[in-house]
């Protein structure tokens, strides 16, 4: 009995860890997309990001932000560099 316990242990074990299908998000975020909704082409807008930030930018579709995330990690190696 007790061997067939930890045999269907073993056997059971990775279906417990395996990882649940996770959903894909493609395209901009929707905070992006409501930001500009109703707005012409190159309107200034802002939206809240899912941190609370504010974040500004210009409607092209979607809100593109003036300054991206990431733009001043990006640029402080180069900056170093030097």
């Amino acid at each position: 009995m007790r061997r067939a316990t930890i045999f269907a242990l073993l056997c059971l074990s990775p279906a417990a860890f395996a990882e649940a299908p996770r959903e894909e998000r493609r395209g901009p975020p929707q905070e992006a997309l409501d930001a500009c909704k109703g707005k012409k082409e190159g309107a200034a807008a802002e939206a809240l990001s899912p941190r609370g930030d504010t974040i500004k930018g210009t409607c092209r579709l979607v809100l593109v932000p003036a300054h991206p995330p990431g733009a001043e990690r990006e640029r402080a190696p180069a900056a170093r560099q030097r």
